[in-house]
């Protein structure tokens, strides 16, 4: 079971296009970068690492200790 944790390559504004209904658009992995401890490197292939997988969307707020889930949901690779 891999324990990495990703992030996208840059941080990423969700509501930046809400008033005018467009989407953000994010492609895996391409906009990722995974990280294991103090490691990072590019995000693995979905095919490299079968097995379930879980997505979960932070909304955070300025720091690494303030953020809130905002959606989690997950895939079987």
């Amino acid at each position: 079971m891999s324990k990495g944790i990703g992030f996208t390559s840059k941080p990423v504004d969700l509501y930046s296009r809400w008033t005018t209904g467009g989407t953000v658009k994010l492609k895996y992995p391409d906009d990722f970068r995974a990280h294991f401890g103090k490691r990072t490197v590019d995000a693995i292939p979905v095919g490299d690492d079968r097995g379930d997988w879980t997505v979960v969307l932070y909304h955070v707020e300025g720091g690494p200790t303030k953020y809130t889930s905002v959606v989690c949901n997950g895939f079987h690779a």
